[in-house]
């Protein structure tokens, strides 16, 4: 079902990756949230127009969609530049109260994710960053469909 972006969710139909804990229910809404590969432009891959580093081509972004929040390091946020290491937690009690920016700890949290991104031995795909195309981006998220679908295969063998 992955389609230009990850949906993480409690509703099978609608999400790439299914959330949903019996302890917790409901914390996790049927559309919670959607990670996606924005690339940037020439100007900001260049270092141009206060974008970012030339040796990133674009970046991860992750939108919340949901009624208990999206927290990343411990900070409510509706939509965030993801970067490597960054801890990722779905949902919060309480959460639905919380203002952006908000600080929880859920050290005993079912969805709790540590956000990093897999390159090839021979670099990003062996392609030039500022040459990222269309067919580029759809060969990452087709890669991302197959980590999660692995991860998901591993965790239901555990």
């Amino acid at each position: 079902r992955c389609s230009g972006a990850l949906v993480f969710g409690r509703d099978a139909k609608k999400s790439d990756v299914v959330l949903d804990s019996a302890a917790a229910a409901n914390v996790i809404s049927r559309k919670h949230a959607t990670l996606y590969y924005r690339v940037r432009d020439v100007d900001e891959a260049n270092g141009a127009g206060g974008g970012g580093a030339e040796d990133e081509p674009g970046e991860w972004v992750i939108e919340d969609h949901s009624l208990n929040g999206l927290f990343v390091n411990e900070r409510k946020c509706k939509k965030r530049v993801l970067e490597v290491g960054d801890v990722i937690d779905f949902g919060g009690l309480g959460g639905h109260a919380m203002p952006e920016g908000a600080e929880l700890s859920q050290p005993h949290t079912d969805f709790k994710y540590r956000f990093e991104v897999a390159r090839s031995a021979g670099g990003t795909r062996g392609r030039s960053y500022r040459a990222l195309d269309e067919e580029a981006r759809r060969s990452m998220e087709k890669e991302i469909c197959e980590a999660v679908a692995k991860q998901s295969a591993q965790e239901v063998e555990e």
